[in-house]
């Protein structure tokens, strides 16, 4: 008889050759798209994801036992976010992340009159039309966005955050590696290494390292800036959370205080509906802020985003291609801080750059 030690084991080994496989797959897979615009605008989702996030992390505080740690207490929140019906119940990975956050959004507006599809948008055909699926499976599950395939998919979905257009898998960026982050972060500090040290160390060793391989350049043939600049918010958030920050000339105090009993205690004075609103920004848009793109693909990419220019020329007939080219020079740093963005050699596929014949390289 397998016993419960054993069946947890082999339900993570399974688990672990699952990833591999469609790791060891040639396809793009779990990449998102902000060239191919939504038909119509989205529906601003902001304030009820950070409100699901405000309302988890407000029952993880509430279950913490006397002396929990910070990264215990993150870990419960996690925890609880990744709830979602698929059999994973370990905040293990952005896109587990992912798609839990698609899970809680078709859940909450499945039934709203104006329908699910307005409130994510999944390109058809994307940039990606030449390997958008995720390794092997990926081709049994292509017929939209539904609660019992979506974990399948690419997760291409594009979504509205507080006017910000981003792709779901950076909410799982945001959560899960912004605190991978922040315990690198904290275990720097009490190592005795400053504090702008210990946040090039989590950027360098989880990053930039898992950009130019694992999630990135090695699997993909992407090194995703936008996916960088999540993690780097996410660790802020969670700056923010237990010792403050001040972000983009704004100090923000403490929400979370462990008391003389040893319990935690979330400050009431806070706008659940607000909590993420500082760092859900157009960093996390990777037409704004493109990313480098390797390999053989890329004259692809190049042909299939121009395919795209009226649509953007149509939609936004008020900017010019210096406003592009200067938005994506600012969004190389966050908050002021380098977060481990790379240009592409030759040039950023940025939507000045491709689409308007007089634009000034970028250097």
């Amino acid at each position: 008889m397998i016993n419960d030690r054993n069946k947890t084991a082999f339900r993570r080994i399974a688990l672990i050759a699952f990833f591999l496989l469609t790791a060891a797959q040639p396809a793009r897979s779990f990449e998102t798209d902000q060239y191919s615009l939504p038909p119509e605008s989205l529906i601003d989702v902001g304030p009820e994801i950070s409100s699901w996030v405000y309302q988890n992390l407000k029952k993880a505080v509430a279950e913490a036992a006397p002396g929990t740690s910070e990264i215990e207490l993150t870990s419960k929140l996690l925890h609880r976010l990744a709830s979602c019906d698929i059999g994973v119940t370990v905040f293990n990975s952005s896109h587990v992340a992912g798609h839990c956050t698609s899970r809680f959004l078709e859940k909450t507006f499945r039934k709203r009159s104006t329908g699910v599809r307005r409130y994510v948008h999944i390109p058809s055909p994307s940039i990606y039309r030449w390997g958008t699926t995720p390794g092997a499976l990926g081709w049994l599950y292509q017929d939209g966005f539904v609660d019992s395939d979506y974990f399948w998919r690419s997760f291409s979905g594009t979504i509205n955050v507080y006017g910000n257009i981003i792709g779901l898998d950076k909410i799982g960026h945001f959560l899960k590696l912004g605190r991978d982050y922040y315990r690198v972060y904290t275990e720097a500090l009490a190592n005795g290494k400053s504090e702008q040290e210990s946040e090039q160390l989590a950027i360098d060793t989880i990053g930039v390292w898992h950009e130019q391989h694992l999630y990135g350049k090695l699997a993909s043939g992407i090194y995703s800036n936008a996916d960088l600049s999540a993690n780097f918010a996410g660790l802020m958030l969670y700056k923010r959370l237990f010792k403050g920050a001040t972000i983009w000339n704004v100090r923000y105090e403490p929400l979370l205080r462990m008391q003389e009993d040893g319990r935690w205690e979330l400050s009431a004075e806070l706008d659940g509906l607000a909590l993420l609103k500082p760092f859900l920004t157009p960093h996390l848009n990777e037409a704004l802020n493109p990313n480098w793109f390797t390999g053989s693909k890329i004259e692809k990419l190049r042909a299939e985003i121009t395919k795209r220019c009226d649509a953007w020329t149509s939609r936004f007939p008020e900017r010019t291609a210096d406003d592009y080219e200067e938005l994506a020079r600012t969004l190389r740093t966050w908050n002021g801080r380098d977060y481990g963005h790379q240009v592409q050699p030759g040039g950023a596929f940025t939507m000045g750059r491709l689409c308007y014949h007089s634009v000034t390289n970028l250097p």
